[in-house]
């Protein structure tokens, strides 16, 4: 029998995964047709190819501060994914000395545990890593690493701190504090910071003074923590010297916790007392003309302090006042270096004051009142060097004709004054107190234009001073003289041939006023016997002229009512007439006087004015005119031709 021998290779097709820890058996059997058969048995062993993995990828939890030693925190947990998985091993990675110092890990159970003190004020969170690694020694040491964080949660196991600081110039040494006795209320004497290591409720701090003692605490800004020990009252180093302080903060934790800080304040004593002058307002009645250095006064004043602060020195505060007073600094008394003027100030009020010689000093102050008394050194004294006053005429008596101002700088009776007219002429008079001049007559401008006297003013002082002074009175003009006609008489005619041209010079009327100024400005108007418009006259000098030519129709006498009045308040006026005949002829001076005659007798409200032959009192018969003119019978003749010629005009 030939035995052959194969050499069989076997290849693995697939990576062989398994889960179980378990080797895995292999039969290979042999067939070459025939029933026997035989085999081998392959066995594949299992290998840990697998890393373990967490079941969190990251690990957080709460550790109360303080907790107790081996208190258990978290538990990490990692699982294999191969079969039959073999145990892990936990540990804890590169962590650092504190995390090292305060935690431990169980490598089997993967429980970390407190193994220190922990304080949340030193490390508030511990961050650490966690490596899991299989304990199969035939594995190839797979490993995995977890981070895990712990925030350590607040514990209210630290008390307030206080702390106190000096403020500006007030210095805190060793608990003492040393203030002055004269610091304002509300003045900041230390720096109160108060802080807790604890965070939330357990870090609220409250802060305030225990005990009966003039300071408070005020928060010095914004920011928590901070306050400023301040006094509530003024203090009094003679009252109470030192101040035992007790500050206490109190957390709001649960329980609270509190603290206490010890503070002595001790206050220091100042120059507090001013020196006092009793009565504080001095008033001192003094002559005026005295004699240069003449003592006034003498000044004291009280100091309560001791020492130094009690020695004083006197001075006067207002320099324009030094020029006139002076103090002896170390007595007090005060001299006048002046001759004093009552009439140039007769009162001065002035500060002295007394300082003490303390450092500071303090210095007290009184006001000194000077009433300088009046002597009769004055004389009257009118205001003006002359007085020119005016008074209207025709005043009933007593008539105000002016006032005169005169005064005295003495006072009381040395300058109550009485006043006189010299010489005494009996036409004026003064009243004393008003210093009203009055007359005693009615005045007549015409008859007397000018008063000239002189008024004597005497004072009541012993021995009496006076003084006089010239008054003089213009009568005024009152309108109380119409204007009267110089030119021309009222039976007076000018004559007129026909044809004379306009604007020739007819006839002047004159007329003067006995006053003055615009009572004598004379305005002169034609109010009556020119209702044609023929005659025209100046207003301002009372010129008449023709405004027109003259022609046959004028013929005849005219009579113009001349009104001049002058320009006073009310006006006063006079009338004059102005006859003038026109006619081609002035053959018949009878037959013109005549008619002057008849117009004299003529109302002026009736216009004369050409009326030659009829009308009046005239009758005309065969060539023959009669008439009666004041009594007297009278028997023209007059020529035909005038006839005519007066009908002719007439019809025309």
């Amino acid at each position: 029998m030939t035995v052959l021998r194969c050499k069989v290779l076997l290849f693995l097709a697939t990576i062989l995964v398994s889960c179980s820890s378990s080797p895995t058996h292999l039969n290979i059997r042999v067939d070459r047709g025939k029933l026997l058969r035989s085999s081998r048995s392959v066995t594949v062993s299992h290998q840990q190819d697998n890393a373990p993995e967490f079941d969190r990828s990251h690990y957080e939890a709460e550790l109360l501060e303080n907790s107790p030693l081996g208190q258990s925190v978290l538990q990490v947990r990692a699982s294999h994914a191969d079969i039959a998985i073999g145990e892990m091993d936990y540990s804890l990675h590169q962590v650092s000395e504190t995390v090292q110092r305060l935690l431990r890990i169980d490598s089997v159970t993967g429980i970390i545990y407190v193994k220190g003190l922990v304080d949340r004020e030193e490390e508030s969170i511990l961050k650490l890593f966690v490596v899991a690694r299989d304990r199969d020694p035939s594995s190839r040491m797979k490993s995995s690493k977890v981070l895990v964080t712990i925030n350590v949660t607040d514990q209210n196991d630290n008390a307030p701190t206080l702390n106190i600081q000096g403020i500006g110039l007030v210095k805190y040494q060793d608990g003492v504090t040393k203030i002055s006795e004269d610091l304002p209320v509300g003045t900041p004497v230390a720096l109160v910071q108060v802080s807790d290591w604890d965070e939330g409720e357990n870090a609220v701090v409250t802060c305030a003074v225990d005990g009966d003692v003039p300071f408070q605490l005020q928060p010095a800004s914004d920011q928590k923590g901070k306050y400023f020990l301040q006094t509530t009252t003024l203090l009094d180093y003679e009252s109470i010297k030192n101040y035992s302080i007790e500050i206490v903060a109190a957390d709001s934790g649960s329980p609270a916790l509190s603290s206490t800080l010890s503070l002595n304040v001790q206050v220091t004593d100042v120059n507090d007392n001013a020196p006092n002058f009793s009565p504080a307002m001095i008033e001192v009645d003094f002559p005026e003309n005295n004699y240069r250095g003449q003592k006034l006064l003498d000044l004291v004043a009280t100091d309560p302090d001791s020492g130094i602060n009690g020695q004083l020195v006197y001075s006067i505060i207002d320099r324009f006042v030094k020029r006139l007073f002076e103090v002896d600094a170390n007595t007090g008394e005060v001299h006048v270096r002046t001759v004093l003027d009552r009439e140039e100030r007769d009162r001065y009020v002035f500060c002295v004051a007394a300082a003490d010689m303390g450092v500071p000093s303090k210095t007290g102050t009184a006001t000194i009142i000077v009433n300088v008394q009046d002597q009769n050194d004055n004389d009257p004294v009118f205001i003006l060097k002359g007085y020119s006053f005016t008074a209207a005429e025709n005043m009933p008596p007593p008539s105000r004709v002016g006032a005169v101002a005169v005064s005295d700088a003495d006072k009381d009776e040395n300058s109550y004054l009485r006043l006189f007219v010299e010489p005494e002429n009996g036409i004026f008079f003064i009243q004393n107190g008003t210093g009203i001049i009055l007359s005693r007559i009615s005045f007549d401008r015409e008859k007397e234009r000018f008063y000239t006297f002189r008024l004597k003013a005497v004072d009541g002082g012993d021995p009496p001073r006076s003084s006089y002074v010239s008054v003089v009175i213009s009568v005024l003009d009152e309108n109380d003289n119409a204007p009267y006609v110089t030119k021309p008489d009222n039976s007076s005619y000018t004559y007129l041939s026909y044809f004379t041209p306009a604007g020739t010079y007819v006839e002047a009327v004159k007329a003067e006023d006995s006053d003055t100024g615009l009572n004598a400005e004379l305005d002169y108007f034609i109010v009556g016997g020119n209702p044609h418009g023929l005659f025209q006259i100046s207003p301002y000098n009372g010129q008449i002229t023709l405004a027109q030519e003259v022609t046959g129709k004028h013929s005849g006498l005219h009579r113009l009512v001349v009104r001049v009045c002058d320009k006073g308040r009310p006006p006063l006026c006079t009338t004059a007439l102005v006859h003038i005949f026109i006619n081609g002829t002035e053959s018949n001076i009878s037959l013109i006087e005549a008619l002057v005659t008849e117009s004299l007798s003529t109302p002026l409200e009736k216009d004369v004015a050409g009326d030659l032959l009829g009308s009046s009192a005239l009758v005309r018969h065969n060539n023959i005119l009669y008439g009666s003119l004041a009594g007297i019978a009278h028997v023209i003749q007059t020529f035909s031709s005038i006839v005519s010629n007066t009908a002719k005009e007439d019809s025309n």
